[in-house]
């Protein structure tokens, strides 16, 4: 199903990005629109397409992880570079504050990339001329070393009723939010899921018109802690109103 989906949807995105080329080549103004538009759509379902595949594969159990130790301050730094537009498109500013005592992580890089920019990116999406901070932090519980990595934003925030399903596939805040926001809502989902599977959570903070707060986590090293779970009964993120 991935490959049948994905392979003429890349083909569409890829000759459509060549046509792209010659016409700024030949400077076709309605040609190029036209194009960056059909291009930033194709991305779009291709990005969509992506989160229902990924939420298919954790649903039915079949979500690997691939653990290796890596060095989170270079992680940290590829997660900049490649959010960096986002946060000026609403002319934001990001901040990174670190804990110098945290260098080596052992867990999945590639999850752990994929839950900071899901949040980067939704913090980016509801803060406009703001500041979005990615805090990392330690903390030790049980006897085990965390990771703590917090997105702190001062965007639009979330009501209180509707915080309780923040992590519940295809949903959004309130209609409205849905019709001014382009998403399904199934980013916060797997970001939730892939914290369990990795053997943290996530836990969100947020107030109406002052922004929110989501923080993942995630033990430095994964195979030690393994047998040690930080979800809850019902295994439900810790939401509250209020920072």
């Amino acid at each position: 199903m991935s490959h049948e989906l994905r392979t003429p949807l890349n083909a569409i995105i890829g000759y459509s990005e060549m046509m792209l080329d010659d016409a700024r080549e030949s400077n076709d103004k309605p040609y190029i629109d036209d194009l960056e538009k059909t291009i930033a759509a194709g991305k779009h379902l291709l990005h969509l397409i992506n989160d229902v595949l990924d939420l298919s594969k954790i649903e039915a159990g079949k979500m690997e992880t691939h653990i290796s130790r890596f060095d989170i301050r270079e992680l940290v730094d590829e997660i900049v570079a490649t959010i960096e537009p986002l946060v000026r498109q609403r002319n934001n500013f990001l901040k990174i504050d670190f804990d110098s005592n945290i260098s080596i992580v052992h867990s999945d890089s590639l999850k752990v990339r994929q839950i900071l920019i899901n949040l980067l990116g939704n913090a980016c999406k509801f803060t406009e001329n703001g500041l979005i901070t990615l805090q990392v932090r330690q903390q030790f519980i049980k006897s085990n070393r965390y990771i703590l990595l917090s997105v702190i934003d001062t965007g639009i925030g979330i009501k209180k009723e509707g915080i309780h399903s923040l992590f519940k596939p295809f949903t959004q805040q309130d209609n409205s939010s849905t019709r001014s926001y382009s998403g399904t809502g199934l980013g916060l989902s797997i970001c939730h899921h892939l914290c369990i599977l990795l053997g943290g959570k996530i836990d969100v903070t947020s107030d109406v018109g002052k922004g929110s707060c989501f923080t993942i986590t995630l033990p430095i090293d994964m195979e030690r802690s393994k047998n040690i779970s930080l979800i809850n009964d019902y295994n439900l993120p810790k939401v509250s109103s209020g920072r």
